[in-house]
């Protein structure tokens, strides 16, 4: 689902098969939606590509929008250890009673982060590298392509509205505790892949293929409205991070 198909070079490929219907080699819940993509185990040249590519949102660039706090780690998708749920929380026994003491040294050792701050957008950027080709390595012939795709994306979603429905005199839907905002979000998604082939004698060959992906979205979001319920006006600022990661490894024998 997330798999940058920038990972693929097209001199690179070797064939992509689409699976339309229900065949005796898929799981029992494929669902005909398949695409299968390979490439190269002897490319005939070395080849190396380079690419970088760059682009903007004009709601985004140069203006101040929501986002959520940034830790060092983002930018390649490793931002989850400093958010995680500190030992002081997770070491204590939630079915008793606890002192005072003990609970406030477990509310002090959350990071100081509960707010989504104001910050100017910037652009978008990708950059790839692939390598392909066929040496001889200790008198066989080894094949290998090599992959690597890095993006990073900013958006912004505007003019947000989120309410609660009330049943009415007449059974109909009333609207209560509306709240309108806005919710800015950067992501990153990189990956790679790296298939190797040799031959054994003139009948065998054995290909070890690999392929990676990892995905950060980091959504702040703020918005304004009145609760009915508590007759006050809020100011609501809500934090998200969602961190991915995929590997597969496949080793192959004719």
């Amino acid at each position: 689902k997330v798999v940058p198909f920038d990972l693929f070079p097209a001199a690179l490929l070797e064939g992509v098969t689409t699976s339309k219907t229900f065949t005796p080699d898929q799981p029992g819940d494929f669902s005909g939606a398949q695409v299968n993509i390979k490439t190269r185990e002897f490319p005939s040249q070395r080849s190396v590509q380079f690419s970088a590519g760059t682009g903007f949102n004009s709601r985004v660039i140069g203006k101040d929008l929501i986002f959520s706090v940034r830790e060092s780690g983002d930018p390649v998708a490793f931002g989850a250890s400093p958010r995680a749920l500190p030992s002081d929380v997770s070491n204590l026994d939630f079915t008793g009673s606890i002192d005072p003491v003990t609970n406030n040294v477990a509310i002090e050792s959350f990071r100081n982060a509960w707010s989504a701050p104001t910050r100017a957008g910037v652009g978008n950027a990708s950059f790839g590298l692939n390598i392909g080709g066929t040496d001889r390595v200790f008198g066989k012939n080894l094949g290998y392509v090599l992959s690597g795709n890095y993006g990073y994306t900013q958006e912004i979603a505007d003019d947000q509205s989120r309410g609660l429905a009330l049943a009415g005199a007449n059974g109909e839907a009333e609207q209560i505790d509306l709240y309108t905002g806005q919710t800015g979000r950067y992501a990153v998604l990189w990956g790679g892949i790296a298939n190797l082939a040799t031959n054994f004698g003139s009948h065998s060959q054995v290909s070890f293929n690999n392929t990676y992906n990892r995905t950060m979205d980091n959504d702040g979001r703020r918005e304004q409205g009145l609760s009915e319920n508590l007759a006050t006006t809020l100011d609501i600022q809500r934090l998200r991070y969602v961190e991915r990661s995929v590997y597969s490894g496949q080793l192959v024998g004719t």
